[in-house]
C-alpha cells in the first residue's frame, strides 16, 4: 500500500480516532502533519494580480514626462498584508494622491 493511499484514507475519515491523538487525530501523527507538499520548482500563484502593462510598454510621451495627465500607480502593502495604500502620481507635476484601502 502506498503512502498516497494511506493519506487518502485518512483525509476521507476512515481512521477517525480523534480522542487518542488530540484535536486533529491521526493527521497529527503523520510525517508532515497533513501539510500539502510541492515539488522543487513549484511557484505559488494565488493572491497575485497580473500586470497588464509593464514599463517598457508605455508610450514614449509618458517616458519623457512632458505632459500633464500621465499617472503612475503603486500599492504599498502593510506588514500584515491586509490593509494597503494606493498611490497615484502625476509624472509631470509630481502631484501625489494617497488613499488607504482595507484589502489588497
Amino acid at each position: 500500500m502506498s503512502y498516497q493511499t494511506i493519506y487518502r484514507a485518512i483525509y476521507r475519515g476512515h481512521f477517525d480516532d480523534k480522542l487518542s491523538h488530540g484535536a486533529r487525530g491521526v493527521i497529527r501523527k503523520l510525517r508532515h502533519r497533513g501539510k500539502i507538499r510541492h515539488t522543487k520548482g513549484h511557484v505559488e500563484n494565488r493572491g497575485k494580480i497580473s500586470i497588464s502593462y509593464t514599463i517598457p510598454e508605455r508610450p514614449e510621451e509618458a517616458n519623457k514626462q512632458a505632459r500633464i495627465g500621465d499617472w503612475e500607480a503603486d500599492t504599498v502593502v502593510g506588514k500584515t498584508g491586509k490593509a494597503c495604500l494606493v498611490t497615484l502620481t502625476d509624472c509631470y507635476s509630481r502631484f501625489l494622491t494617497i488613499q488607504k484601502v482595507a484589502v489588497k
